[in-house]
């Protein structure tokens, strides 16, 4: 089973739902739909194990940063590629069975990333769960400055996996559970949603 979602221009895709900020549940019943659910960027989803599927992503877009919570049920080969100048980051949210990327183990205590215009392939265990993050690099990039992070950026471009503590790990995963969490249907004005992304990104960064 196969589908490629378009690849919609990463701005456009995250502007289109600015106000409200409201989390967002979708489920689906088979690979093609899930894949479909994950607007903005291509994928294409193989599931290489017999049953019935079943998927949920839970996500939130505000300004130029998209988060989500996506879980699978089977085994899956994805083979992804995010915009041009942008970065992707996958966070496993459990500690069992490990995910791969481009043949790189995905342990526990690290995250996968990846930068735009780069095919890479996830496979996935059953009953796999991963915190996701996609944010332009104009605004990663600007925020390293400012946060004394600069070094991290081209590391992070050539790296598909970073080693993290488990302890970082616990902290990102609970604030990125705690944004779903205070989602609900409520309009942030514009400090707000900057320090939302601020405080993600200074999450992300400060993990590595």
């Amino acid at each position: 089973m196969t589908t490629t979602s378009p690849n919609v221009p990463l701005m456009a895709e995250l502007t289109q739902s600015r106000h409200p900020y409201c989390v967002q549940t979708c489920i689906a019943h088979d690979a093609d739909e899930q894949a479909r659910n994950l607007h903005g960027w291509r994928q294409t989803y193989d599931q290489l194990t017999a049953g019935r599927f079943l998927g949920e992503l839970t996500g939130l877009r505000v300004d130029d940063m998209h988060v989500f919570r996506e879980a699978t049920s089977q085994t899956l080969r994805q083979t992804c590629e995010i915009p041009s100048d942008a970065y992707w980051f996958g966070i496993p949210v459990h500690d069992g069975a490990k995910g791969r990327i481009d043949g790189h183990v995905i342990h526990a205590d690290s995250f996968a990333v990846r930068p735009g215009d780069v095919e890479f392939e996830l496979l996935t265990p059953a009953g796999y769960e991963v915190f996701g993050v996609v944010v332009s690099g104009d605004v990663l990039r600007h925020h390293a400055r400012v946060a004394g992070y600069d070094a991290l950026i081209e590391p992070l471009a050539n790296c598909a996996v970073v080693p993290i503590d488990s302890t970082s790990k616990a902290r990102l995963c609970a604030l990125l559970a705690q944004v779903f969490a205070q989602g609900g249907s409520a309009s942030l004005d514009a400090q707000a949603q900057h320090n939302l992304r601020t405080s993600v990104l200074d999450s992300l960064l400060s993990t590595c």
